[in-house]
């Protein structure tokens, strides 16, 4: 079955949900709850400093094995490759940062090299999409599509960093590049480019049109064109129509974690927690899911809501120990909604704009600022979106209006 690219999952999580990742000094200067990022000695016994991946069974083994053998031919190309492309393959099943940092790692003689051979170059891209280091994973994909112009997959991803620089017509002409190689693809990437910045009702009509008519055999891009249109179909309003199209997506990995994530914020917007718990109950322990957890608990007022607010606290202080970078929507979400601190959140929003021009960014800043009572952002981002009324939301904002319980 077909699958996005790791690189275009990196990509997607950036634009859809996004995973944005900013220098650990921002939320220190904004997050009351953390003084200061240094080392420091547990306040309890059992104190949580540190959570490690969850177990990964089989896959240990070659993992392992590349490990110590990239350990000892540390300038080894073919050796992390196929190690970086495992880690990223966990990462893109798991959405667990710490896959992504190890990928990394593994590419280390290679991240600020010229010319990459392109099995290098691909995994390369996706590590700097994660981290938003997003001129460089441009500089590869060009340096890619250099090598091999009919890379459609490397269009397609050069037009979707491109559309969140806020670059609409360098967008459509990557997409443009595509219609001589992959037809379907070519299609898709205008109709997204549509529904996120140009013409939302016309995207969210191409979505689900091509949506259904992508055949089984191409499973991966049937379920991302269809969580393109239930995200469309939600911010024109249609909510019966956009859980449709969560319902056609779901079955066609029913474990991934972006439709788990994307059908539960849904789930969440709809004041529905109760679902959004049982369908979060199977993934993957992340902060992701732990935010989303949080966020169902507080809105049914349930017992168990304190501990899950403390322990997503504790992540995220967790998080600035390890000097890694915040989570945006996720921490964005929880400083306006659990931890009521406007200010942070409208921080972390402003952030994340600076970053990449989405709808769900435009959503996350809009409701930071009205929180905050910022005017100046709000006439800002109003007139963005009067250039660029695709990203615009008629629907609920971010959960905001159920969340609070």
């Amino acid at each position: 079955m077909e699958r996005p690219t790791h690189a275009r999952a990196a990509c997607l999580a950036a634009l859809r949900r996004h995973a944005a990742r900013i220098a650990a000094a921002l939320l220190l200067a904004t997050l009351a709850t953390v003084s200061q990022a240094g080392p420091r000695t547990p306040a309890r016994d059992d104190e949580v400093l540190l959570r490690l991946p969850p177990a990964r069974g089989q896959a240990d083994t070659r993992l392992r094995l590349l490990a110590a053998k990239l350990e000892r031919q540390p300038r080894d190309a073919a050796v992390a490759a196929e190690l970086a492309e495992l880690y990223l393959g966990l990462a893109a099943r798991t959405d667990d940062a710490r896959y992504y940092g190890y990928a990394k790692s593994a590419l280390r003689p290679w991240l600020s090299a010229g010319r990459l051979p392109p099995s290098l170059l691909r995994s390369r891209i996706a590590v700097r999409q994660y981290y938003h280091e997003f001129a460089g994973a441009q500089s590869d994909l060009r340096q890619l599509l250099a090598a091999a112009p009919d890379d459609s997959r490397a269009w397609f991803e050069l037009a979707l960093l491109r559309l969140g620089d806020g670059d609409s017509a360098a967008a459509a002409r990557a997409c443009e590049a595509i219609a001589g190689l992959d037809a379907v693809e070519a299609e898709l990437c205008l109709a997204y480019l549509d529904a996120n910045g140009r013409d939302l009702a016309a995207g969210e009509r191409r979505l689900n049109h091509l949506a259904a008519r992508i055949p089984d055999t191409r499973a991966g891009l049937r379920r991302w064109a269809w969580l393109a249109a239930a995200d469309a179909s939600a911010r024109l309003g249609r909510p019966d129509q956009a859980e449709a199209a969560y319902r056609r997506a779901l079955p066609l990995a029913p474990a991934a974690h972006d439709t788990l994530m994307a059908y539960s914020d849904f789930l969440l917007e709809r004041a529905r927690p109760r679902e959004a718990l049982q369908l979060l109950a199977a993934a993957p322990d992340t902060v992701a899911v732990a935010t989303r957890r949080a966020l169902a608990l507080h809105a049914l007022k349930d017992a168990r809501a304190l501990a899950a607010r403390r322990d997503l606290a504790a992540r995220l202080r967790q998080r600035v120990l390890l000097g890694d970078s915040p989570y945006y929507p996720e921490e964005i979400r929880a400083q306006l909604l659990l931890f009521d601190d406007p200010p942070a959140a409208l921080a972390l929003a402003h952030a994340q704009w600076r970053l990449i021009k989405s709808p769900l960014a435009a959503r996350q800043l809009r409701e930071a600022a009205a929180a905050a009572a910022d005017g100046v952002t709000l006439a800002q981002l109003n007139e963005w979106l009067r250039r660029n009324p695709g990203a615009a939301s008629q629907a609920h904002v971010s959960g905001v209006a159920h969340a609070r319980g």
